[in-house]
């Protein structure tokens, strides 16, 4: 199934952002160190505004939509315009979509720098499946895989000041449940996001 990816609105970004700052100021009482990606992201991205009926049509029991990307960061607008399209097929809520798209972007991001170690012959793979009762967003990588028990706990005080460790922490926290399939021909994240 073709889809055809919008950019994500500038009010859905900001939500996001604001969403995600709450957070980390709440966790941690302090203001995160991204300014850098804040930057990169806040900036005006560029997308075709073809066919926006494609993004509003919305049905259940649908076709799975999936996205592979190379492991280069500049892939994650198309990532960002491909969450807001499998969040109105979906048919989540305007919250739900936040936290899907923090999520989702956080786990590809991931997957690039961590799982891929950058190596741009190793993709990353998105994929959403749509039921009556929900969305099942799988995020996967073709790295070595981890051990998810290895995953320091962020509110730790030994870990409040490190400058990362918190991604699966917040993820976690955001969509209703997640689960880690992990080897070495790599890691999955699967998100199951109830509609409400």
């Amino acid at each position: 199934m073709k889809t055809v990816l919008t950019a994500p609105p500038e009010s859905f970004l900001n939500r996001c952002f604001d969403k995600l700052f709450s957070f980390h100021i709440l966790a941690k009482g302090v203001l995160p160190p991204w300014e850098k990606a804040i930057e990169q992201l806040y900036q005006k991205r560029r997308f075709s505004d073809e066919s926006t009926m494609a993004a509003q049509q919305k049905s259940q029991n649908q076709a799975p939509d999936e996205l592979v990307i190379s492991s280069d960061i500049a892939n994650l607008p198309t990532v960002e315009a491909f969450i807001v399209t499998l969040c109105e097929k979906g048919g989540l809520t305007e919250d739900q979509s936040d936290n899907m798209a923090i999520a989702v972007t956080e786990l590809v991001n991931n997957a690039i720098l961590h799982g891929n170690q950058q190596d741009p012959n190793k993709n990353v793979t998105v994929r959403a499946v749509y039921n009556d009762d929900s969305v099942v967003v799988s995020v996967k990588d073709e790295g070595e895989g981890f051990d998810p028990e290895d995953i320091a706990n962020p509110t730790d005080p030994q870990n409040l000041w490190k400058q990362n460790g918190r991604g699966v922490f917040l993820v976690q926290h955001l969509i209703s449940k997640v689960d880690i399939n992990s080897s070495d021909s790599g890691t999955e994240f699967i998100l199951t996001e109830y509609i409400k």
